[in-house]
């Protein structure tokens, strides 16, 4: 650009700059910060700031040395990471160049423009001749002030320090993608300003929501998801709020899952609310490890308590809960006593630990110490530990289901289509010793909801255990042999299937064609269960001991 600007005889400004003891300057803590931000962490990272820290030097001149300097700063030269990590440290310098562009040589650096009427010339004379698209054209104004008739004003964080920010935008394009924008800006009462300021929002996700509307792209990360799915939801962009749920979805871990539910619940994400329930439910224990969890709001903590599935030994479970409400005591500023921790988790949040399921030694150890509990409570608990008691009052007694199994009957996967004309898909199934029975999956077809109506009947006395009805949006499922796309129907309460009883699953399933499997096996064995599927004459979809619907039965061992 600056070449032929200079050939067109057109201004062009520009300033050279070398860094004054470039490598010797270097901070390390800005510098790790940055290689953490390309990707870099974890024991690499570690590396790098090991490689970096406690380093020394002294000169030597006709044989004699000075006494050793510590370097607290800067890069090694004459290595081959210090002109790297030095690269890295300013690569970020064009960013802060709004208007013109930044060439780098390692402590070299020319930034240049041409001043807007000129670049106006030069590189956008008969711009919609090379963009044959709506998208690329509506690209190429997007944070552009060309045709811009509205700006907006925003935060934005220039390291510690916080600067007002502007963002040229187009009131039509967004008022075709946001019906808040067109009653803003066409609505009865318009808004009239050039200039809006808009406090609730920063800068980098403003213009990721401004990208998509222009492109229906969007650039989301770990720093700017939640805040673009809080625009997505503030100016009514469904779209857009499903790509942040499926982003969140992808990224879901037990290590960000507490941090994501709140939102989730929020903005009333179903999908993610659903995925953020399975985590805890099967990676509890190392949720709850979280610096997210000690912070949780007290009806949210309940509702983690009050859960029958969660995968941690019940006295884990009240040490978490425990250090939750020392923690709220001290940014309440009180003293972390029984009473006041009684207090702060509430009659019900106490209530839902299961004391009774906890190893003696566990209880006498651990939650005595804690005075949380009262003296009469701790009695009935103990006898009912010592088996002199059957049950204990205001106390459940049933333990939690911990690691769940999947049972698999499916032998190969078939794409051949498997269709739902208001007809039942039902087979028998038995197992030689109890279990308890959490859910069963289905097969579905991708980015489809399926209504289902499940129910599981003893066949020895013809009744019918338990049903459950609703609709369940598919994903992606992984089995031991292979992965499809489903969904899991959970029951409302875990069900005890007896040894040597037959039970038929008998399913009523409305939506698109699915896959099917093939070459099922009429006994498998799972976790020392052995489970054994007959045909069940009900079924009138063609499910039978061989093919059909009902892959995997997700279970327990009592």
């Amino acid at each position: 650009m600056w070449s032929k600007a200079q050939d067109d005889c057109l201004q062009v400004d520009a300033v050279f700059l070398d860094f004054a003891k470039a490598f010797d300057r270097v901070n390390h803590k800005i510098l790790l910060h940055k290689l953490c931000n390309f990707g870099i962490v974890g024991s690499l990272l570690a590396w790098c700031g090991d490689y970096l820290s406690c380093r020394k030097q002294r000169v030597v001149v006709d044989g004699k040395s000075s006494s050793w300097l510590n370097i607290t700063s800067g890069v090694p030269q004459g290595s081959i990471l210090g002109p790297l990590f030095f690269v890295i440290f300013i690569s970020d310098l064009s960013e802060v160049v709004q208007e013109g562009s930044v060439a780098l040589y390692a402590d070299d650096c020319k930034a240049c423009r041409v001043p807007r009427p000129a670049i106006m010339s030069l590189t956008e004379e008969n711009w919609q001749t090379t963009r044959p698209t709506i998208k690329e054209r509506a690209k190429f104004v997007f944070n552009n002030d060309r045709f811009s008739d509205v700006k907006f004003v925003v935060r934005k964080m220039d390291g510690e320090s916080e600067k007002k920010q502007v963002i040229p935008a187009h009131k039509l394009v967004l008022s075709i993608s946001s019906p808040v924008f067109e009653a803003m800006f066409y609505g009865e009462l318009p808004e009239t300003r050039d200039s809006i300021e808009l406090p609730d929002c920063d800068y980098e996700s403003l213009l990721e929501l401004f990208r998509y509307m222009y492109s229906d792209e969007v650039c989301l990360n770990g720093s700017n998801v939640m805040r673009v799915l809080y625009l997505a939801k503030k100016y009514m962009m469904p779209s857009l709020a499903e790509r942040c749920s499926e982003y969140l979805q992808e990224n879901l871990d037990p290590s960000n899952v507490f941090s994501i539910l709140p939102a989730a619940q929020k903005y009333q994400e179903k999908d993610l609310t659903q995925r953020c329930w399975k985590v805890i439910a099967e990676k509890t224990r190392e949720a709850l490890k979280t610096d997210d969890f000690a912070t949780l709001q007290r009806s949210l903590l309940n509702e983690v308590i009050i859960r029958d599935k969660l995968t941690i030994e019940e006295i884990d479970l009240f040490k978490a809960v425990d250090l939750w409400a020392t923690e709220e005591c001290v940014r309440q500023g009180l003293e972390a006593n029984g009473d006041t921790k009684r207090t702060i988790l509430g009659e019900e949040i106490v209530k839902a630990i299961r004391f009774p399921t906890m190893k003696v030694e566990d209880f006498s150890s651990a939650v005595l110490d804690s005075d949380i509990l009262t003296k009469q409570e701790i009695i009935s608990i103990i006898k009912y530990l010592n088996s002199i008691t059957k049950s204990v009052e205001g106390f459940s007694t049933v333990k939690r289901f911990g690691e769940i199994k999947r049972s698999c009957r499916l032998g190969l996967k078939s794409d051949n289509p498997w269709s739902y004309p208001t007809r039942r898909d039902c087979i028998n199934v038995s197992v030689d010793r109890d279990v308890s029975l959490h859910a069963i999956s289905f097969f579905g077809k991708e980015n489809h909801t399926y209504p289902v109506t499940l129910e599981l009947i003893d066949n020895t006395s013809n009744l019918v255990m338990t049903s459950k009805t609703a609709s369940f949006p598919t994903e992606l499922l992984q089995c031991e042999k292979c992965s499809y796309y489903g969904f899991e129907v959970y029951f409302d309460k875990q069900i005890t299937i007896k040894k040597n009883t037959s039970y038929a699953i008998s399913a009523l399933i409305s939506g698109p064609p699915s896959c099917q499997g093939i070459g099922c096996v009429g006994s498998i064995q799972c976790a020392g269960v052995t489970f054994t599927f007959t045909n069940n004459e009900s079924s009138t979809n063609g499910t039978s001991a061989m093919c059909g619907q009902f892959p995997e039965f997700l279970f327990s061992l009592i």
